[in-house]
């Protein structure tokens, strides 16, 4: 992203207008995964707001013993996360427990910056034999992003149980969205404006909602939509929407696109724009 990128895009400044409020992996994979992390890093003019949960909790526990969950926030987007809450719940008979020192409440960062990972450490005690479930989410109060996990935890009996070193299996529900201009950009001049979004998780998603909107000049249609109802989305489905809008007499480091997708339960939400200005005027590379 170019410094003109970073000057003219605080995030404080873009959340007021942001139309809304995201990696799936097992545990077992989290090792992999973490081997080659996310780059943070967009095309020229593009930057994308986004984050990677990962869960960990043992397959297996004693009744009546803590263990605990460890949670752990990538920031893989571009631009820094604020105010973010990560917190976990368990269903049921899982009870929360606080371990020395720590208070088993959610974790609120003010700041996460792009790269960098913050870590959740909770307690639990399963008190009966059987499945249980534990969710932990991650959500940035403005609505830029936001993921979930799902985990089921077994408890044994003492008499039954043996020590496994496996971790759970997780599920996600997450989304990536990208933006992309695909015109040249000439003052008074129509040029279109590509959204994809997809469910990158393991769960469908409900009540998706893309959003849209324009500033700095750029406008749309009159009576264009500044939304679309997807509705469900299915694991692995792909939603590609394409826009158009019209560059202002004169494009300035305020003349941008924003998009935001977000699932109506809040589980899941990512975002993306593109300074208008940072594209230039000649037409931008195929992929």
């Amino acid at each position: 992203m170019t410094a003109r990128t970073i000057r003219s895009a605080p995030l404080l400044a873009l959340a007021a207008i942001l139309v809304f409020g995201a990696g799936a992996v097992h545990a077992d994979e989290r090792a992999k995964d973490k081997a080659k992390p996310a780059k943070a890093k967009a095309p020229r003019g593009i930057a994308t707001v986004d984050l990677r949960l990962h869960m960990l909790a043992p397959r297996v526990v004693k009744v009546g013993e803590p263990f605990d969950v460890i949670v752990e926030v990538e920031n893989t987007g571009v631009l820094a996360l604020s105010d973010v809450t990560t917190d976990t719940r368990g269903m049921g008979n899982a009870k929360k427990v606080a371990p020395k020192g720590a208070k088993g409440k959610p974790r609120v960062d003010k700041r996460i910056a792009p790269g960098a990972t913050v870590k959740l450490v909770h307690r639990y005690v399963l008190e009966t034999a059987g499945k249980h479930r534990l969710t932990a989410s991650c959500r940035e109060a403005r609505g830029w992003a936001a993921a979930g996990r799902l985990t089921t935890v077994e408890a044994l009996d003492p008499a039954a149980f043996k020590a496994d070193p496996a971790h759970a299996a997780t599920l996600a529900l997450d989304t990536s969205l990208s933006i992309r201009v695909l015109d040249a950009v000439v003052p008074e001049k129509d040029f279109r404006v590509e959204l994809t979004l997809r469910n990158t998780g393991d769960l469908a998603l409900s009540g998706v909602i893309l959003g849209w909107t324009a500033q700095g000049g750029v406008t749309q249609p009159v009576k264009a939509d500044s939304k679309e109802e997807i509705g469900k989305l299915k694991p692995g489905t792909t939603h590609v929407r394409t826009l158009t809008f019209t560059a202002p007499k004169t494009i300035t480091d305020a003349s941008r696109v924003l998009a935001s997708v977000r699932e109506a339960r809040g589980w899941s939400a990512s975002g993306a724009y593109v300074l208008v200005k940072d594209l230039g005027d000649k037409p931008p590379k195929k992929d």
